[in-house]
């Protein structure tokens, strides 16, 4: 078997995550810092089409720079400038943001450079997963099964989820601690499984899957998202030590008992081939008789703990919101598995023809999110250089000519993929 060779990065972020399963809490920083320096990780910046063709000229003026130079004039050259719009620019950079390869300092470093009137009021913030959820994922993908910690870090796992997707200041920060505990408090109880998620989050953190997305965020909102993070990781870190009680001191007696997180491979293909063939086959959780009694005597003294221990008066628990599942999240590997050769077979006249397999064999779906109306957004990436060229909109003439735009094919191979595994309704885009 041949050896594979990881990233000492990698390897160092593996010794860290086994020190917190070993009972050492870490700091997020750390764990930051070794995300930053594996080359694996793709960490890809999102913005507004007028902020992203100001990206779109620097990397212009790179290559008419670089033109004529090879591969190693540019490695002897990486330190040397460039001129883009009167300012300097390292070769380095100019590679690194035509490759997508900067991590996340850099990014930020180059942000502020370039898009100056976003450093005021604005933070770079990631979009999708905090450093905080990667790695509880992380950990939770280390630990074994019957960790007496488990159940008490899959339950933090999902307010992490909850924080990382407010998009929005709604009062106060402890009206949102007690929101955050009785959503926790009635996602619990439904027993949800949610190893589907950190696995995927989990793979992100060591680059072998997805992306990690960061955009410009208002900076009132990233540090308010901030600060009840903190107040999550200060739990987390205490469990990771073995206090376990520090869960039930900081957000109550909530029952997570319930809470799923490490299927068994049996379990895990079923779910996926049923769910695949038929959606509307779910399996049925076995039912819990409980009496009214029972269950209103449980209700209130959990009610009665969040409020003692947040000093706040008497808060009604809210219902929590049946929002839609985004069900193809753990398809994302079987639809790239198939998605070189559907685009191969669909590209034809007049559209873009395939002569190499370059540009098929790069196109990629890399994160399936969910837009305001519920409906799953595909994010795809394709070898932008030099195909991009055929764009509509972004490309330059004879190619860009209206029928040879490499989005929609990608677009109709997606299509044609999601009919297979029963996706309904649902949007891509380029990211």
């Amino acid at each position: 078997m041949a050896k594979i060779n990881l990233s000492k990065a990698r390897t160092d972020l593996d010794k860290v995550v086994q020190q917190q399963v070993d009972g050492k809490s870490v700091r997020s920083k750390y764990v930051r810092r070794l995300v930053d320096k594996n080359p694996d990780v793709k960490q890809i910046l999102l913005l507004d089409k007028a902020y992203e063709e100001r990206y779109n000229r620097l990397v212009d003026s790179y290559d008419r720079a670089a033109m004529g130079m090879t591969e190693k004039d540019l490695e002897a050259s990486a330190d040397k400038m460039f001129e883009h719009d009167g300012k300097k620019f390292a070769f380095k950079t100019g590679k690194q943001v035509k490759e997508k390869t900067q991590n996340f300092r850099q990014i930020n470093r180059l942000r502020n450079k370039l898009i100056p009137e976003l450093k005021e009021g604005y933070d770079l913030g990631h979009k999708d997963i905090s450093i905080l959820r990667g790695n509880i994922a992380l950990v939770l993908q280390k630990m074994s099964k019957e960790d007496p910690r488990r159940k008490e870090l899959l339950a933090l796992f999902l307010v992490v989820q909850k924080i990382d997707a407010m998009d929005s200041i709604n009062g106060t920060e402890k009206e949102n601690k007690i929101d955050l505990i009785e959503y926790l408090a009635n996602t619990a109880a439904e027993g949800p499984d949610v190893s589907i998620d950190w696995k995927k989050d989990a793979d992100i953190m060591k680059g072998l899957s997805g992306a990690i997305h960061l955009e410009a965020e208002y900076r009132k909102l990233n540090r308010f998202k901030g600060r009840l993070s903190s107040w999550v990781g200060g739990v987390y870190a205490e469990i990771i030590r073995g206090n376990t009680k520090a869960f039930t001191e900081s957000l109550g007696e909530i029952d997570i008992l319930n809470l799923k997180g490490s299927p068994t491979i049996v379990q895990d293909i079923e779910k996926q081939l049923v769910e695949q063939l038929d959606p509307s086959k779910k399996r049925k959780k076995p039912k819990r008789t409980s009496t009214t009694k029972n269950h209103e005597s449980k209700s209130n003294k959990s009610s009665k703990v969040r409020r003692k221990i947040l000093k706040t008066p008497k808060t009604r628990i809210k219902k929590k919101r049946k929002e839609p599942a985004l069900r193809p999240l753990h398809l994302i590997g079987l639809i790239n598995k198939e998605l070189p050769s559907t685009v191969r077979k669909n590209m034809q006249e007049p559209g873009l023809e395939n002569r190499t397999g370059r540009f098929a064999n790069s196109v990629e779906i890399t994160d399936i999110v969910q837009t305001a109306k519920g409906f799953p957004s595909i994010g795809y990436t394709y070898q932008r250089d030099p195909y991009q060229v055929f764009e509509d909109g972004g490309g330059a003439a004879p190619w860009a000519n209206g029928q040879r735009d490499p989005r929609q094919v990608i677009d109709r191979s997606i299509r044609e993929l999601a009919v297979q595994f029963a996706i309904g309704r649902f949007y891509t885009r380029r990211v």
